[in-house]
């Protein structure tokens, strides 16, 4: 697309300005101006006083599915711009083709079919000539592969594939770097098959000759490397984490392809990955390393003398497999991103900054199944860090898109009433910048209204139920009271277009880190027609909130841009779980198709107060086929409603009919999401072994825990125990909704 530029004067007092260099002279994570004018003699810094953003990274888009997925990076392999994505997994080399779109969709081509063991992936310019190349593992044959991108030679992607060397024992990595700083590309990798360290020399810079050169052989299971000039000195060095003796090695590169081996830790237990970046903003390298048997992630900084110092990040990423860096939240120091091997989990630690920062943790996803690599890239090219992972359970290669922003907010239907006025939505809005940030506003409110079908309403249906909108600045108790809560808007007209109007609404300053709530209120017209069953959602666009100082908009969470409409129902997985399953009935449960039938049968529940369409959905129990079956077109489930499925393998009989029948020995089960929302997993669960018509269930006590039911429920709410006795309820007249 054509760019677009907005006209901004960021000073008329530069007498004479000479000249104008960008850089981050206060390392908050944006570019301030330093401007020198002759004719005041004048050098000025102009410091860049924009609201910072938030990271949020939580719906995960699957890239494509491979047995034994294992390790996964991103490169610019066919030239146009956006950032591919590369993966190894047991048996394949793969190149995933980002189309673009917004988010992006990829088209996968394996490379290379013939590994047996693969493990690592990465890429660089190994000729020279423009194009990125793919280099890439084999553990079990012992091969690090070449694979050069003939884009510049034939004007399209394909690769021609060289060995470089057939003799890395039980090749655990593969990375680029110059080492022997002759100005072109060499690799370097750890080898646990004969305890080594090695680096390949690219000898004449074409990429077709290597000599191997040995670093170390007595490091006992290294498990990787990295590369990093931890000494200032303009060369690189070395250093590795090995598992057998629990150490942290750097070999400082003391001459040209001389290396010095030191190690600097030997406690770390199982010692897994090792990466290096600037932690704490000194301009050195820290050494950033997971071990795995003692579930830790550590940072060691870098002090004068190359002497380290270790601090914590956490010790409780059980069985960490990988930790990197990046500056997830644009703040200008780096976090920490996580592949948890034991919990299945994508974590990253947000950095507090300073000489010792503190960290946070965020769970970015519970659903990688033995998550094995992570990454992180500008995937969608609209300015912050994505996430990938591939996780070797599941097989997955999958992403998770950061759609942070400058402000956030919260949201919850309110059911506060004052004579005529109802409330209708509880809405909380964050600055989400950082101290010394100038303050926020509320603008304008964007309001989608839907019932509980998803219908959306008319201007004519408004008119009907309501007197006028209003909306309140709560007064700081939290509950919506008319008298004590401040009036900010009032409308009486409602000139809806596919449900959807805006309110100007001039709320009050907010200053970084703290919110305002707002209350979204109905005077209702009609008193005979319930709004119980109307949802009000809130619409981020560039109309929303203001950057008092500047005037300028305001990025909002779930927004991609300023001109895009942040949904926060866009992209996000819908409230559906897996509630229950019985994996081996024999009379518990009947099959309604067929009477004399007892199929195995697991039961979905929607924990929202909305129909959900389900259909373009898949279920399967196989780790590395998504699609197993696709859910017909025309499933819903309704509000807190139950949905049973019979896994019988007889999909013809009917669309509750699933193409598997379940393992009685165990297995896992899986929700996915439909394409177009990247088939992210909604919900799974691995069960173990079951006996005959037992069935297991989320507990009724605490939904996050599964539980052995002494009945099974099949479309009902889940009891722990057999009910014995029963009360009769009065019962429960039907809404009248009258939309």
């Amino acid at each position: 697309p054509t760019p677009t530029f907005t006209h901004l004067i960021v000073s008329n007092n530069a007498m004479g300005a000479r000249s104008v260099h960008l850089a981050d002279f206060d390392r908050d994570g944006d570019p301030d101006l330093a401007v020198a004018s002759r004719v005041d003699n004048t050098i000025a810094l102009y410091l860049n006083t924009a609201i910072h953003r938030s990271a949020l990274l939580e719906s995960q888009r699957v890239v494509n599915t491979y047995s034994q997925a294992r390790s996964v990076a991103t490169a610019d392999i066919d030239g146009d711009g956006r950032m591919d994505v590369l993966s190894t997994a047991n048996n394949i080399v793969a190149w995933h083709r980002n189309l673009g779109g917004s988010p992006p969709n990829f088209e996968s081509f394996v490379i290379d079919a013939s590994y047996q063991g693969g493990r690592w992936v990465t890429s660089g310019d190994l000729d020279g000539d423009g194009d990125v190349d793919i280099i890439a593992a084999d553990r079990t044959t012992h091969r690090i592969v070449r694979y050069e991108n003939l884009l510049r030679q034939t004007g399209s992607v394909s690769f021609r594939p060289l060995v470089v060397a057939g003799d890395a024992m039980r090749v655990r990595d593969v990375n680029v770097a110059d080492l022997d700083n002759d100005g072109d590309l060499d690799l370097y990798s750890a080898t646990d098959g004969d305890n080594t360290v090695a680096w390949y020399e690219n000898v004449n810079g074409s990429g077709a000759t290597w000599t191997k050169h040995i670093v170390t052989r007595s490091v006992l299971y290294p498990r990787s490397t990295f590369a990093a000039d931890l000494d200032g000195d303009g060369w690189l060095d070395l250093m590795s984490a090995s598992a057998e003796d629990d150490s942290v090695t750097i070999f400082r590169q003391t001459a040209p392809r001389v290396f010095t081996p030191e190690t600097i830790y030997n406690r770390a237990d199982g010692a897994q990955f090792i990466y290096a970046d600037d932690i704490d903003g000194d301009t050195d390298k820290d050494i950033i390393v997971s071990s795995e048997l003692d579930n830790t992630i550590s940072w060691f900084a870098n002090r004068p003398g190359l002497r380290f110092e270790r601090f914590v990040v956490s010790d409780t990423a059980y069985g960490v497999h990988a930790a990197i860096t990046g500056d997830m939240d644009a703040d200008g120091d780096k976090d920490i991103i996580a592949a948890v091997e034991y919990s299945d989990q994508i974590i990253w630690y947000e950095n507090g900054g300073g000489f010792y920062p503190t960290w946070t943790p965020h769970l970015i996803t519970p659903f990688t199944d033995v998550a094995h690599s992570v990454f992180v890239s500008d995937i969608d090219a609209d300015g912050d860090l994505d996430v990938l992972s591939a996780s070797r359970g599941d097989g997955k290669i999958a992403w998770y898109e950061n759609r942070g922003g400058q402000f956030g907010f919260a949201q919850t239907q309110s059911r506060g009433a004052a004579g005529t006025q109802r409330a209708l939505l509880d809405t909380v809005f964050y600055h989400r910048g950082r101290v010394g940030d100038p303050p926020m506003a509320l603008q304008a409110l964007t309001l989608r209204f839907q019932n509980q079908q998803g219908a959306l309403l008319t201007a004519q249906q408004a008119t009907d139920l309501f007197n006028a909108l209003l909306v309140y600045v709560d007064n700081g108790d939290g509950v919506f009271n008319p008298g004590s809560d401040n009036l900010i808007a009032r409308t009486t007209a409602f000139p809806l277009n596919a449900g959807v109007m805006t309110i100007d609404a001039p709320g009050i300053s907010t200053t970084p880190g703290n919110a305002a709530r707002y209350f979204v209120v109905a005077d209702q017209r009609n008193l005979t027609c319930s709004l119980d069953t109307l949802a009000v959602t809130v619409l981020t666009n560039r109309r929303t909130a203001v950057d008092l100082a500047a005037g300028r908009p305001l990025l909002g969470e779930f927004m991609r841009n300023l001109n895009d409409n942040g949904d926060p129902n866009q992209g996000r997985k819908p409230e559906i779980v897996i509630n229950e399953i019985m994996a081996d009935n024999k009379s518990a449960f009947v099959d309604p198709e067929e009477p004399l039938e007892y199929p195995d049968w697991f039961e979905l529940y929607n924990a929202s107060s909305f129909y959900v369409d389900m259909g373009g959905m898949y279920l399967t129990d196989d780790a590395t086929n998504l699609r197993k079956y696709r859910i017909p077109d025309g499933v819903t489930i309704a509000p807190y409603g139950y949905l049973v499925f019979i896994a019988d393998g007889e999909p013809e009989q009917g669309p509750l009919h699933v193409s598997f029948n379940l393992s009685k020995d165990g297995e896992t089960l899986v929700l996915y999401d439909v394409d177009t929302r990247g088939n992210q997993a909604i919900d799974q669960w691995t069960f173990e072994s079951m006996e005959a018509d037992q069935s297991y269930g989320r507990s009724p006590v605490n939904a996050s825990t599964w539980v052995q039911l002494d009945a099974p429920t099949p479309g009902k709410y889940n009891q722990p125990m057999t009910a014995t006795d029963f009360v009769f309820l009065p019962a429960v007249s039907t809404l009248n909704a009258c939309y």
